[in-house]
C-alpha cells in the first residue's frame, strides 16, 4: 500500500468498522471518529512527539469518570468537543513489515486496536490499564 493512498486506507478502515460490535458503533454515534493524515503541530507539541507518525490515535474530551454536573472551572477543557482521532501516517508506519511494505492485516489490526484504545480513554482508562486489556 502506498503511504499516500488515502482512498485505500479509507477502504481498510471501512472493513474494520464493519467488523466491530454493535456496542462500539453505538459509542461512535456519541463520539465522532475523525481520520486525519497526521496530528497537528499543536497536538505534537502537547504530546511531546518528535515525529508526527509516532502516534496512531487520540481521544479529545473529558473522560466519563471525570465529568460532573457542575460547570467546569477549566474553560479550555469544557470548550473542547469530544472526538476520537486516528492518524493515517502513524497507523501505516506501525504496520510496515521488515522490508518496509505495509502489511494489510497488520494495518487492520492496528486500526481496530487504536479505535478501541481511544474509546477506553473516553471511559477514563489510562495507558497501563489499556495495555493489560490489549494483552488479553
Amino acid at each position: 500500500m502506498k503511504i499516500n493512498d488515502r482512498n485505500r486506507f479509507d477502504q481498510e478502515l471501512k472493513l474494520v468498522l464493519g467488523d466491530l460490535p454493535t456496542e462500539v458503533h453505538d459509542l461512535l454515534e456519541e463520539v465522532p471518529l475523525m481520520v486525519e493524515d497526521y496530528p497537528s503541530e499543536q497536538i505534537c507539541d502537547a504530546m511531546n512527539l518528535e515525529f508526527r507518525d509516532d502516534v496512531c490515535g487520540r481521544y479529545q474530551g473529558v473522560a466519563l469518570i471525570h465529568r460532573s454536573v457542575e460547570p467546569s472551572t477549566n474553560a479550555a477543557e469544557s470548550d473542547l468537543p469530544e472526538s476520537i482521532q486516528i492518524f493515517r501516517e502513524g497507523l501505516v508506519a506501525t504496520s510496515r513489515n521488515k522490508r518496509g511494505a505495509v502489511s494489510v492485516p497488520e494495518l487492520r489490526r492496528r486500526i481496530r486496536v487504536t479505535i478501541l484504545h481511544e474509546i477506553g480513554h473516553r471511559f477514563g482508562m489510562d495507558e497501563s490499564e489499556l495495555k493489560v486489556l490489549s494483552q488479553r
